[in-house]
């Protein structure tokens, strides 16, 4: 699906001489940090709906605060290392 429209793209913004490979697609994907995340369990059974609500409150409080003041527990766990 990516090598396809990235040829569809290349040829839309006519490049000459591009050409897709398997090595091309894992670069642009290890570079642009994608993953591909699936939720089992618990995960999985989510109310996606109600927790709408919950994230937009959560963006309000945060409005302001830099993405490097926010950390994730798992990143802070070996803080309390001594």
């Amino acid at each position: 699906m990516l090598k396809e429209r990235a040829a569809e793209l290349a040829v839309e913004l006519s490049v000459n001489g591009f050409k897709v490979s398997k090595g091309y697609i894992c670069r642009w994907v290890k570079r642009n940090d994608i993953r591909s995340i699936c939720l089992v369990g618990t995960g999985a059974s989510a109310d996606v709906a109600g927790s709408t609500a919950g994230i937009a409150k959560i963006r309000e409080t945060l409005r302001g605060v830099h993405p490097r003041q926010i950390y994730n527990i798992d990143e802070t766990a070996s803080w309390g290392r001594w």
